[in-house]
């Protein structure tokens, strides 16, 4: 008992008492002494005023980047004193961040061997230099809220000369977080440098011409639908509703809603059938199930009219299926190396299969252009909340 008592006023007694002479140089001698290149982490940070950064204390306070004006020379990122500062789309919110810090430089992302790393995967890439004084920088928010622990005190705890590279997407989309991506690597002072320039709001910042958007980009809210995740959406021209359901193999009098099989241990092996008469179309939507990809389904519902489907899960994993008067027209991953054979070659035109962003959209704009319908999100909301499910019998 009373070795306890002793030990419990010591503990309280140099919790307050201050360190010994040089324990803080100590402190940072091992902290350097383990320090370990290249490094890793992610997280998120709070944004506030369009803004964080990476510093190597605090977001400093008198510094003047809350106007456009300090990101017009690149649209992305300024270096003020102790770090610099990123520009966002949105005015507040969190954003994803990946950190990176390298001993030498990563592999030139214009290479034909660019490391893993595809530049056309971002809207703006700009790399700049910045001098750090301590070391030991840190991810922030404008307004003071620490970021994620993994992304504290994460560059060198030492001095030098850095590039900083600031990669960022998703800045002009409302339906998507944005995310960046930051590498730090000792390197001389140099000047800056903007790798990719493809978002509106850089163009705007930079006072340039804003670029066409893109052809999927009405498309987009898919991702902040109910279907994000994974779904297939099929889309046949011409067509009877009921012939449509049957040519999946579901009995057109049976029907529920999508919404109210949430709470079943099977929801597989469902499709939701909805007629727009006025488009003369009948859109078929799967809830994580994928028989609108199956090429028998497709081949059938294509001799009712043109038919085409999307799949998609959670795993990244697409196919889109274009089919024609029984016939496959096209069907594969859609990626750059989708089997587009000359019919269906015409439909992918001026459409960027080179990267995975967005993909999901760009499949569905092939849908449209091949039936001619666009998914609109009324139609999900009605696929989602009326009954127009049906069970497919074999399931």
């Amino acid at each position: 008992m009373i070795v306890g008592t002793g030990l419990g006023a010591a503990a309280v007694y140099l919790a307050s008492a201050p360190m010994p002479p040089g324990y803080g140089e100590a402190l940072l001698a091992k902290r350097r002494s383990e320090y370990r290149l290249p490094r890793s982490c992610a997280g998120s940070v709070q944004v506030r005023g369009h803004r964080f950064g990476l510093f190597e204390g605090p977001f400093p306070t008198g510094v003047d980047t809350d106007a456009d004006a300090a990101f017009s020379a690149n649209g992305l990122v300024t270096v003020v004193p102790g770090g610099a500062v990123i520009r966002t789309g949105q005015a507040e919110g969190t954003v994803r961040i990946r950190l990176r810090v390298l001993a030498e430089p990563p592999p030139d992302p214009d290479s034909p061997r660019p490391g893993g790393w595809n530049l056309r995967d971002w809207d703006e890439v700009v790399e700049v230099s910045w001098h750090a004084d301590v070391g030991s920088a840190s991810v922030v928010s404008s307004d003071g809220t620490p970021a994620a622990e993994a992304l504290r005190e994460q560059t060198p705890p030492w001095s030098g000369d850095y590039r900083l590279r600031v990669a960022a997407r998703g800045r002009d989309d409302a339906n998507r977080g944005e995310s960046y991506e930051l590498w730090v690597w000792p390197a001389p002072p140099a000047p800056e440098l903007v790798r990719r320039r493809t978002d509106q709001l850089g163009h705007r910042l930079r006072r340039e011409p804003e670029p066409p958007a893109p052809p999927e980009g009405h498309l987009r809210w898919v991702y902040s639908s109910m279907l994000a995740e994974a779904a297939t959406i099929t889309v046949v021209s011409g067509a009877d509703r009921d012939d449509v359901v049957r040519a999946f193999g579901a009995d057109p009098r049976h029907r529920r809603s999508l919404v109210s099989l949430i709470d079943l241990p099977d929801r597989a092996g469902w499709i939701a059938v909805l007629a727009v008469p006025e488009a003369g179309v009948v859109v078929v939507a799967e809830d994580n199930w994928f028989a609108g990809s199956d090429p028998a389904t497709m081949r059938a519902l294509s001799r009712l009219g043109p038919a085409a489907s999307m799949f998609w899960n959670i795993n990244a994993v697409t196919r889109l299926t274009l089919a024609r008067d029984g016939d496959i027209v096209a069907a594969g991953e859609l990626t750059e190396d989708y089997p587009a054979g000359p019919e269906a070659a015409s439909y992918l035109a001026g459409i960027d299969l080179t990267s995975w962003r967005n993909r999901i959209a760009k499949g569905l704009l092939i849908v449209e252009r091949f039936t001619g319908y666009g998914l609109r999100p009324g139609d999900l909301d009605r696929l989602w909340t009326e009954d127009l499910a049906h069970r497919i019998s074999d399931r």
